[in-house]
């Protein structure tokens, strides 16, 4: 299986699919705080700098740029994870590698482990 083509730039390339904002509202009130896509970003590739998913899910004020002022700032986005598809549906354990980089983005490698159910 080929991964998508997101690159804009590439005859044949579509469009990268992003989260609305009424989206990313439900999944916030939903107490979610670590949030992992296939995805190259929360946001549509174009959006004139808004980051507006980026900044509901972080609860920062839309035009700010201070991450102190983030009300959700200890949250979680991994994007671009890639989960094989050979991976079976079904409860994993996610061990998120992050390097200790003082900045706001740093990679991150996602491990899965299959939660299986042992016998009593």
């Amino acid at each position: 299986m080929t991964r998508p083509n997101y690159s804009a730039s590439t005859p044949g390339a579509c469009p990268a699919p992003y989260f609305l904002p009424d989206a990313m509202d439900w999944i916030v009130a939903r107490g979610v705080s670590s949030l992992v896509v296939d995805l190259p970003s929360l946001d549509r590739a174009e959006d004139g700098g808004a980051l507006a998913a980026h900044r509901i899910y972080w609860g920062l004020p839309f035009g700010e740029r201070d991450p102190q002022l983030a009300a959700r700032g200890r949250a979680l986005v991994t994007e671009l994870a890639y989960v094989p598809p050979a991976a079976p549906d079904g409860l994993y354990l996610l061990d998120l590698h992050v390097p200790a980089f003082a900045t706001d983005a740093a990679p991150s490698r996602p491990v899965l482990y299959p939660v299986r159910e042992v016998a009593a």
